[in-house]
């Protein structure tokens, strides 16, 4: 070297300096050889141990068979694959440009298809994506039956569709097999309970459609009516104080806080566990009057200005008239008859007749010709030996002689 300037210093029992234009390129130590500068090794090189204070750099590949320990950053430009057996610890954020991917499983992976965007596919499709606009879970479907979960300002949202023209069910099963559905929210907004529904507090509905039994331990309160479903013209209806029941369109029947009425022309009929109907009904002009009768009999009919009928069978039996009541056969009075003017017969029966008993064998008949005799000629007397009448007034009397 020049004057002044270092080339090869050698110490006595101590180290051996090389230098390059007056700068020291390598030094030998006790513990082995130390590089102050950049080492360009063009060939294969073994090294046990090495032990790197800057930065390294490596053009080509870099095979390490032993463990490499970093004390500060390693930097990865431009890598296309990394390869770890075991696990990757990361004191900080990982940047992944597109996916993490299951090994082996390619089509299982997490990945970012967009700004603020996180999927979850496997099998090729995705299943889940979590976006700005919610949480999207497309399960085994896709496009329009793909479902949202978002929570909104005051609200947690379940759209069944991510399509807001498509309306899709809620189904709720309390197991995967599909086969014990227990709520459905249908597509046209209706809730259908498969199961009992227990309600503690206080609900209101404005549909409510029951396949089953109901049971309710306290009052049931109506705002209008009880419909039949498929047949809104036929209900019971609440009015003020009063109980409609109307159908086909037409109020059949009313109970108000004052009576029960029929709608003219129709019957209250009661049917018994034999099938035998009873019925009451109004009839006739102006369906004003009534009838109470059991199949094709009439038992008794009540005519508005006129009479009261009572039927035996069909048979009528008894009449009130304007002047009175007329009793088609017998009368059977277990007490007194009391007659403000009269009891009168009728010619086609006879005249007016007294039986002392039901088998009507025995008694006297008032006749048509105004003449009181005995049932039987020569078998009854007027009056008894203890008990006589006292005076008889007549014309004449007649005998046989003795």
């Amino acid at each position: 070297p020049s004057d002044g300037l270092n080339g090869i210093v050698i110490e006595n029992n101590g180290a051996v300096e090389l230098y390059h234009n007056n700068i020291k390129r390598l030094e030998t130590s006790s513990v082995g050889v130390s590089i102050p500068q950049d080492l360009d090794v063009d060939g294969h090189t073994n090294l046990d141990n090495l032990s790197v204070a800057g930065v390294s750099t490596f053009t080509g590949d870099a095979t390490f068979s032993g463990n490499v320990s970093i004390g500060g950053t390693l930097t990865y430009e431009d890598v296309t694959n990394v390869d770890s057996v075991g696990i990757i610890t990361a004191r900080s954020s990982i940047y992944v440009a597109d996916s993490i991917i299951h090994l082996g499983d390619t089509d299982t992976k997490i990945s970012f298809p967009s700004a603020d965007s996180i999927s979850f596919e496997t099998g090729g499709s995705r299943r889940l994506q979590i976006s700005n606009g919610g949480i999207i879970v497309d399960g085994t479907q896709s496009g329009n039956n793909s479902a949202i979960l978002y929570n909104g300002t005051g609200f947690l949202g379940f759209y069944a569709s991510t399509n807001s023209g498509v309306n899709r069910d809620f189904r709720f099963f309390p197991s995967n097999s599909n086969s014990n559905e227990s709520l459905r929210i249908s597509s046209n907004g209706n809730v259908y309970v498969y199961n009992d529904l227990d309600v503690d507090g206080h609900t209101n509905l404005d549909n409510v459609s029951i396949a089953g039994v109901s049971t309710f331990a306290g009052n049931i309160i109506l705002a209008d009516s009880i419909v039949h479903e498929g047949q809104t013209n036929t209900k019971i209806g609440f009015d003020g104080t009063a109980i409609n029941f109307t159908s086909n369109g037409v109020q059949r029947f009313q109970v108000t806080q004052f009576a029960a009425f029929i709608q003219s022309g129709y019957k209250l009929a009661f049917i018994s566990t034999s099938g035998e109907s009873a019925y009451i009904r109004s009839f006739g002009t102006n369906n004003g009057d009534i009838q109470i009768g059991s199949g094709t009999d009439s038992m008794a009919q009540f005519k508005r200005d006129g009479a009261v009928e009572l039927y035996h069978n069909n048979n009528l039996k008894f009449e009130t008239t304007s002047t009175g009541i007329s009793v088609t056969g017998q009368g059977v009075f277990s007490s007194a008859i009391t007659a403000s003017t009269y009891i009168q017969g009728t010619s086609s029966n006879g005249g007016l007749k007294f039986y002392s008993d039901s088998s009507a064998s025995k008694g006297v008949v008032l006749n048509t010709d105004d003449h009181l005799v005995p049932t039987h000629d020569s078998n009854s007397d007027l009056g008894l030996t203890g008990t006589r009448w006292r005076n008889v007034y007549a014309d004449t009397l007649y005998g046989d002689g003795s």
